[in-house]
Formats: C-alpha cells, structure tokens, sequence
C-alpha cells in the first residue's frame, strides 16, 4: 500500500506544472573598465530585474567600432541567444552610448529617452559601474511607470449598489423637474364652446410670393495643367530613436546613440 501510495505521489509531481523563470543577464566588459567585485554587483542587481520581469537583461562594453552601435548592440543580444528584454552598449571606440529594446519589451520604447538621460551623467564622469547600476535602475522604472500610467488612465469600477442609487437618485430628480414643468405648463379655464377667446384676426394670412429668374450668366476660366512629378523617392524623417528596425531579421527600438 505504502508503495502504491509513493508511486501516486511520484506522478503527481511530475504532472504538477513547474514554472521556469527565462529572465537572465550578462555582465560582458571587453574592455576591462569594471572590476570583479563590480560585475558580480551588477549580475546580482541584474538577476533580480529580469526574474521579477521575466525578461533578459545585458550590459555589454566594447571597443569594436561601429557606424550603427543600435544594430551592434542588438546583434550581440541575440548572439547571446536571447530574444526579449534590454541591451546597454557602452563603446568606448565610438565614445558612445546606447539603449536597445528587443522583442515584446517594445512597448516600452517610449522611456529610451529618460534611461539615455539616467546613465548619461554617470559615463560623463567616467563611472561605468555607475552607468550600468542606472541602466538596470532604469528598465525597473520603465515597468513601474508605465504599469502606473496604465492603472491611471483606467477608471475605477463602481460597485453595484452604488450603481442603483445613482439610478434612482437620478430617476427622481428627472422625475420631479419633468412634474415641476407640466405644473407650471398647467392653466384652467372654464368651459368654452368656441375658440374665439384664442383667435386674433391678425394671426392667419395666406399669400404668395415668387421670383422669376429671366437671365443666366456663367463664366468659365481654364485650369492650369499639374506638371507630373517623376520623382517617387519618400522618406521619413524626426524622432530620436530607431524602432522597429529588422534588416538583421529583429526588430528592435534603441536610443540611436549618444556621446558621451
């Protein structure tokens, strides 16, 4: 019995779904800028940010040139093997900086700004330990804000007892405005067998009235010809960051890079 009883027990488990955290990070210095007791400072801080999110999370920094540090930066994230969640690129041969978003963490590209804004002072002084600690104190923020701004924009649902009250208070008072207004619409009179008392004789006059139109005049100009325009070429232009970008087959949102 007691083994039958462990064998039920066994399969239990096994059939019992198991939750697997995806979130991870990585802490790449090529260059060597961040001591030993730095990167495992921020792997820990890191760690926390992408369990609690879900998402992976990578500081990487390089002194590999680059014309466009956005791709860079998302060409390393996926090397990693990774598909969602944030990249800071700090190259040091481009003296630039920059944030990339991947996957479905896009939806929070509207915050790149202020995380370019969180490291900037940071770099400027030549802390990198410190730069990247705002990073990951930056993707914290960004969910929090925009979870915030989402709670607000949606009002709060009234119960249903205040529902019915609001009804019948509501009711009531459109009920007595409407009784107030026939009230005072309300005049009685005696018995009339005719209308006479509410006949003016100025009130009723028939007559008719017409214009005759005995001329038309139309003027007519030409309309100048539109030259056709061959040229096709449309671009756009603006905004401070690149989104959507897939020439290497990822889309991804990233800051566009700034100097530091």
């Amino acid at each position: 019995m007691r083994k039958l009883l462990s064998i039920l027990f066994v399969s239990l488990l096994l059939l019992s779904p198991i939750k697997v955290v995806a979130g991870s990070a990585n802490i790449i210095d090529e260059v060597g800028v961040l001591s030993d007791d730095e990167k495992q400072e921020l792997t820990n801080y890191y760690n926390s940010i992408a369990n609690q999110y879900d998402i992976q999370v990578v500081a990487y920094i390089t002194d590999t040139p680059t014309d466009n540090i956005d791709l860079q930066a998302a060409d390393y994230f996926e090397s990693l093997g990774y598909s969602n969640g944030f990249i800071f690129e700090i190259n040091m041969a481009n003296s630039e900086y920059d944030i990339v978003i991947l996957g479905d963490e896009q939806y929070l590209a509207e915050y790149i700004e202020e995380g370019m804004d969180y490291v900037y002072s940071s770099l400027s002084n030549g802390d990198f330990a410190g730069a990247c600690r705002d990073f990951g104190y930056f993707v914290d923020e960004a969910h929090i804000s925009h979870d915030y701004n989402e709670e607000q924009q949606q009002p709060s649902k009234p119960s249903t007892v205040q529902l019915l009250t609001i009804s019948a208070c509501t009711g009531g008072v459109i009920s007595l405005i409407a009784m107030f207004i026939m009230y005072k619409q309300l005049k009685t009179e005696g018995k009339k067998y005719d209308a006479s008392n509410y006949v003016k004789n100025s009130n009723f006059n028939l007559f008719r009235q017409g214009d005759i139109f005995l001329y038309r005049t139309m003027n007519r100009r030409r309309r100048p010809r539109v030259q056709n325009n061959n040229n096709n070429n449309h671009f756009h232009g603006g905004g401070s960051f690149t989104s959507g970008h897939t020439s290497s087959g990822h889309s991804f949102s990233g800051g566009g890079g700034h100097k530091f």
